[in-house]
């Protein structure tokens, strides 16, 4: 639903600020539990490697992409924020996006 409300309004920047938020590795640990349809602890091995829904990776990278932020995508693939990222959705999404450098 927040997604939704930004796209419409084409707040980009705002979204982006969201989306970031949302690559955090605790706000990505809190979802993993969350996602858990029975609540029971997972292993601590899964959570170690856990990543960000891809498609939410590939909506932060198009909201870089349509601000022209070229220092944020930096940031993203030096990965400086020390974000829970799946890099080859990562990938994918740079190189659709016209960011083969990054990529």
């Amino acid at each position: 639903y927040v997604i939704q409300k930004f796209l419409n309004a084409r707040r980009f920047e705002e979204l982006a600020a969201y989306l970031l938020k949302a690559h955090g590795k605790d706000e990505t640990k809190r979802q993993f539990v969350l996602d858990d349809p029975y609540g029971f602890p997972r292993p601590l091995e899964e959570l170690d490697e856990l990543k960000t829904r891809p498609e939410l990776t590939t909506l932060l990278i198009n909201c870089y992409a349509k601000l022209k932020d070229v220092a944020a995508l930096d940031r993203f693939v030096r990965n400086e924020d020390d974000l829970a990222v799946d890099g080859a959705t990562a990938v994918v999404a740079l190189r659709d996006a016209g960011y083969y450098g990054h990529a």
